[in-house]
């Protein structure tokens, strides 16, 4: 379902998805500012909503079958994984709002919470003026119960899949420190898995770890930088496998993985491919804070799939 919202003799249509519930509501007035200085700078809002949150990717794809001039994102990566699944392989701009607790995408692209003013003078500038916006590469993945997702982040398939699990669950702490929580009260039952992985056209290898996360950003948890060698305009996926090693040796480990340090450590390889496809029995893998289904996992890099509207791309 859509509203709309604006002037009659807009210069611009756009189509707002807004999660009011993310980062548990906060951050109101920040969205209204920006909502409404949207309005008055001559946008046409497009309200999209629906009562799940397939149905907002739904609702958002049929009114994409009109012409518009941007999707805007309010909320968080899990608002923008909506977002991305309708607009993600197409030339429509995708602008980001970051107004939920992670925030990852939003990060990596230079986007923080704060200034209303600012951003909505951002958003007009690019519709003004296309050579500001900047197209990156997105991640999908097809699963083997059949389901096909595109995604930005990083795809968690181990025991970061368990702590994202235990951290969806979890009402206390908020905010980021809800990821570390779940680590500290997961790792009692740490053991390895056993991976089967074959980057692009190579053979398969057997990789039994504790985990093994491909990823299109450095960033994913709300801050962790398990894929630092990561760029989304390379046209690759960055990948990063953690060897089986003691619950002492994960503690000693963390605080590098949490800076983006850790690809020296003797335990951790690393690499690029432009696709991966990867075999763990009993695991479900998660990408954007999602569910994407269960194992395997084939996982391709689809370059320059999306156009953002607002952001910059960090340097190499």
């Amino acid at each position: 379902m859509s509203e709309m919202s604006g002037s009659t003799s807009a210069r611009y249509r756009l189509l707002v998805v807004n999660n009011t519930r993310s980062a548990r509501a906060r951050h109101g007035d920040q969205r209204s500012i920006i909502l409404d200085g949207l309005a008055q700078r001559g946008c046409d809002l497009q309200f999209v909503t629906a009562d799940s949150a397939p149905g907002v990717t739904a609702a958002l794809k049929e009114a994409m079958t009109q012409p518009h001039d941007a999707v805007v994102s309010i909320g968080g990566d899990g608002t923008l994984y909506l977002c991305l699944q309708a607009v993600a392989g197409t030339s429509t701009p995708l602008a980001i709002v970051p107004m939920g607790t992670g925030n990852d995408v939003a990060s990596y692209f230079g986007l923080t919470k704060g200034d209303p003013h600012a951003m909505v003078e951002k958003i007009v500038a690019a519709l003004e003026n296309p050579t500001k916006r900047h197209q990156v590469d997105v991640g999908r993945v097809t699963t083997g119960d059949g389901n096909t997702n595109w995604f930005m982040t990083i795809l968690a398939c181990g025991f970061d899949t368990v702590v994202n699990e235990r951290a969806n669950q979890m009402k206390f702490p908020k905010g980021n420190s809800r990821y570390l929580a779940s680590v500290l009260r997961e790792l009692p039952t740490l053991a390895p898995y056993d991976y089967e992985v074959t980057l692009d056209e190579g053979g398969q290898a057997a990789k039994p770890g504790l985990l093994m996360a491909v990823g299109l950003i450095t960033r994913y948890g709300g801050g962790f930088h398990m894929c630092p060698h990561a760029s989304a305009t390379d046209g690759m996926l960055s990948w990063t496998h953690v060897a089986p090693i003691g619950k002492a040796r994960v503690l000693a480990l963390l605080p590098k993985l949490m800076a983006g340090k850790h690809l020296g450590h003797s335990a951790v390889s690393h690499g690029h491919a432009r696709r991966v496809h990867i075999t763990v029995p009993g695991l479900r893998a998660y990408a954007d804070g999602e569910t994407m289904g269960v194992s395997p996992f084939d996982v391709e890099c689809v370059p320059r799939a999306l156009t953002l509207l607002i952001g910059e791309v960090p340097s190499a």
